[in-house]
């Protein structure tokens, strides 16, 4: 009980831990104690002979079969009817005592639907440990490997959704979660089933391997925060953090700030766009007002197009930005919105040769503002404004040099990132509408 008691504890912290990027109420949370399945549980495809409870775990283990295409042959697939319907949701799972030995052996928490249309995310033997997300859709499976700090028998194992999109993070202490893979888009965002299944794949013909359960939780992430802040402490990137277009090579985090750099490529305004790390957070401030703001430091682009700026973003084709760089043979402020492929834009000069400085856009109904600082307190406009969507998918920003560009890359360190939901009073109304 002691155990079990340290692990809920562990849960308890991750929470609380995690609660200034994503508010998390547990809706769900089974720590196997008792002797049996509790009746929230039904088991698919059920060998009743091979899983057990005791002790307060699951004991489980990898039997031959699979999800893969029309190979649908697995064994006790453990799934509860998703509480959360189509509401932004996390699951987790503590594995102890895993040690897979041949290909395909694994254990994976389930976002299911049927058997061809779901998200599996995973720690797999491939012939050498991985972290492993599977999306599968009308039978057309795809997967994706990062094998970082894969090779342990005891871990937690989280599967995080936001709209349609499935995130995986592992931890060691259950406190400090860390992605693995990217994000990936699956179904329409309220998958039937939530679950956990150990395989072993077909055809392998391998002794099953035990594994071994401490709890499954479910937690809703769904609520509006009024503030986010990130001021990058740590050694990676936390939830809610996606990064499209992602070359974690190409990227780090130290000395709390995010190092990065203006990698080539860029919006190309209804063609390829080829950008590089992209930084995202989900909206949860819906059309609410808001402001979001970044510190750079140590910046200096040396030809066209390198820039850093603040995103509100639905897509590569639509979005609202805002940034600082070398644009149109100089230094210069720009303010742009790219509506359906068709981007338009501004460009402001004014003290935009600073390598160190605060840009922040802000959002008034579907109206948006560019501000900058160089102390932090006392905000300027640039630019004038853009109409654009007042509910955006994401928040976030990018360092880019263009497509067309071969200088070397410019380094940028970003101390901070921040959303604030601001009300719509009548001073800022007639700061920003004048």
């Amino acid at each position: 009980m002691s155990r079990k008691l340290l692990s809920l504890t562990a849960t308890i912290l991750t929470v609380f831990f995690m609660s200034a990027a994503v508010p998390a109420a547990t809706v769900f949370f089974d720590g196997f104690d008792g002797t049996s399945l509790g009746p929230a549980w039904t088991v698919l495809h059920e060998d009743a002979g091979k899983y057990s409870v005791s002790g307060g775990q699951l004991h489980t283990q990898t039997l031959t079969g699979d999800f893969w295409g029309g190979s649908n042959n697995y064994s006790n697939l453990f799934v509860i009817n998703n509480p959360l319907g189509s509401r932004d949701f996390q699951v987790t799972i503590r594995v102890t005592g895993f040690n897979p030995v041949t290909a395909y052996q694994q254990i994976a928490l389930m976002a299911y639907d049927n058997d061809d249309n779901l998200m599996k995310c995973t720690n797999t033997h491939l012939g050498f440990r991985a972290w492993q997300m599977c999306p599968e859709s009308g039978g057309s499976p795809s997967h994706y490997e990062d094998t970082r700090n894969a090779s342990e028998s005891d871990f937690y194992l989280r599967l995080m959704k936001i709209g349609n999109l499935y995130q995986q993070y592992i931890s060691f202490d259950g406190v400090t979660y860390e992605r693995r893979n990217p994000p990936l888009s699956y179904g329409n965002g309220a998958p039937q089933y939530l679950g956990l299944v150990a395989l072993e794949g077909s055809g392998i013909g391998a002794p099953p391997v035990p594994v071994d359960i401490d709890f499954f939780q479910v937690e809703d992430i769904s609520s509006s925060p009024t503030n986010f802040f990130d001021d990058f402490n740590g050694t990676s990137l936390g939830a809610p953090w996606l990064v499209f277009h992602e070359n974690t090579g190409t990227y780090s985090l130290s000395g709390g700030q995010l190092h990065t750099s203006t990698m080539s490529g860029d919006f190309a305004h209804g063609g390829a766009n080829d950008y590089v790390n992209l930084f995202l957070i989900p909206n949860r401030w819906g059309n609410a007002n808001f402001q979001i703001t970044i510190k750079v430091s140590g910046f200096n682009p040396v030809t066209d197009y390198q820039q850093i700026a603040l995103l509100a973003f639905d897509d590569d084709a639509n979005h609202a930005r805002c940034g600082n760089g070398f644009i149109g043979g100089g230094r210069n402020w720009e303010l742009g919105r790219e509506l359906g492929g068709s981007w338009t834009n501004e460009l402001d000069s004014a003290n935009a040769g600073v390598s160190e400085f605060y840009l922040r856009l802000v959002k008034i109904g579907n109206i948006y503002r560019q501000y900058m600082s160089l102390d932090g307190k006392n905000f300027q406009p640039r630019n004038h404004s853009v109409v654009y969507d007042g509910s955006v998918r994401f928040l976030g920003f990018i360092a880019l040099e263009g497509t067309k560009v071969t200088a070397p890359p410019v380094p940028v360190d970003v101390d901070f990132f921040s959303v604030e939901r601001i009300d719509a009073s009548p001073a800022i109304n007639s700061l920003l509408l004048d």
